[in-house]
């Protein structure tokens, strides 16, 4: 009797201790009568018959059904932490446009990072949102479309930080099969400007820029060529220096004419704001105190997009 009485002030002394950590105070005042009656017979044999034990065995059950459902809960958050730690969109895409709706290209359209704190860094949640222009060089097929907020992975957002407004991906057909592309552009630098059947080059006022034909004028839209004209000389050290060898972002007095935070960038037109917004803030702030510590003790900045400028 003594070593039952012993057992269940430990068992009492657990579920009390585990109650301050977990936040089920609620649960243990429910159960505190349970614990009370199931003590009673040992205590006052002569009150309460030994029938009352059949409670302890509810209990029983019901603080192992609540443990297990503890630890499901546990489990579920770590595999769903484990995926968005690998996810990848773009990836997803890309597999899904079949071959009658190429050429396709993605745009890197905004992006968001979510439950993060300078106490809690691990905490980050991951986001971007893509522009996805299918069936690219026929105007009456052509379609524009935006993604919601989709999780991604740490590693591909810091691979993606410097690329807001930029093509980021692109998948043609050809005889030998598909052909996929993850080299960073400026949108319409990779296949559409330069192409003589979607537009010509036009001398106005000593500067030869960019056109495009009136039937690709969605083109020259996502393009933002109006507003920012692509010359030709800038073009062409692109198409011999960088196309399909390496990312892109142009240049100018030392600072990027495309990618995030340029002039280009912060004139492209997007449904959910991004610069002059809290998710700017929460982003810069974020990539800063990365880029200082580290993922793991290593700095990280060498990985931004840097290159090809």
């Amino acid at each position: 009797m003594e070593a039952l009485e012993s057992n269940f002030l430990a068992f009492n002394t657990i579920v009390f201790n585990f109650s301050k950590y977990i936040k089920i105070k609620t649960v243990w005042m429910q159960y505190s009568d349970c614990f009370f009656i199931a003590y009673t017979p040992i205590l006052a044999p002569k009150i309460i018959n030994f029938k009352h034990y059949n409670i302890l065995s509810t209990m029983k059950r019901s603080t192992i059904y609540f443990v297990a459902a503890i630890v499901l809960t546990g489990l579920m958050s770590y595999v769903v932490i484990s995926k968005n730690e690998h996810a990848n969109p773009l990836k997803d895409i890309l597999d899904k446009t079949p071959e009658s709706k190429l050429p396709m290209f993605v745009i890197l359209y905004n992006m968001d990072v979510e439950g993060w704190s300078k106490s809690a860094p691990n905490n980050a949640r991951f986001k971007h949102k893509y522009k996805v222009i299918t069936n690219a060089d026929n105007p009456r097929r052509m379609k524009v479309s935006v993604t919601d907020f989709l999780p991604v992975g740490k590693d591909m957002f810091f691979e993606h930080y410097h690329n807001l407004d930029m093509q980021i991906a692109s998948k043609k057909g050809s005889p030998q099969g598909d052909q996929v592309s993850l080299i960073v552009s400026p949108p319409g630098y990779a296949y559409y400007i330069g192409n003589k059947k979607m537009g010509r080059w036009v001398t106005k006022q000593d500067q030869i820029t960019w056109r495009f034909r009136r039937r690709y004028r969605n083109m020259a839209r996502i393009c933002n060529i109006q507003a920012y004209p692509v010359s030709k000389t800038r073009f062409m050290n692109y198409f011999h220096n960088y196309r399909e060898r390496q990312s892109y972002y142009g240049k100018s007095n030392e600072k990027n004419l495309y990618g995030t935070g340029s002039t280009f960038s912060r004139n492209s037109r997007r449904t959910s704001p991004f610069y002059d917004d809290e998710r700017e803030n929460k982003v810069r702030a974020f990539y800063r105190y990365q880029s200082r510590t580290g993922r793991n003790g290593q700095n990280i900045r060498s990985r931004s997009g840097n290159a090809g400028k």
